[in-house]
């Protein structure tokens, strides 16, 4: 399942809440002052992959596992 359209400061913020909740960055650009017009994330935890994809275009996305994405859906008030 996927989340699109999330604007940069939430999507910021979300990547830098997981990764104190203890979620590990297994892809490149984790910093927003890295990304030129995209980058990629990957973060994991117990297993799990969590795939964060920005650009300039599209704002963010969120990729993973169907109950993980509808929590941060949840918790952050995005929409699909």
């Amino acid at each position: 399942m996927k989340v699109v359209n999330i604007e940069t400061e939430t999507f910021n913020r979300i990547l830098r809440e997981l990764r104190a909740s203890g979620w590990t960055k297994v892809g490149d650009y984790d910093d927003a002052d890295d990304y030129n017009d995209e980058g990629v994330v990957v973060l994991m935890k117990d297993g799990t992959n969590l795939r964060f994809e920005w650009s300039n275009w599209s704002a963010g996305t969120v990729i993973g596992p169907d109950a993980l994405v509808r929590e941060i859906r949840g918790r952050y008030l995005l929409r699909r």
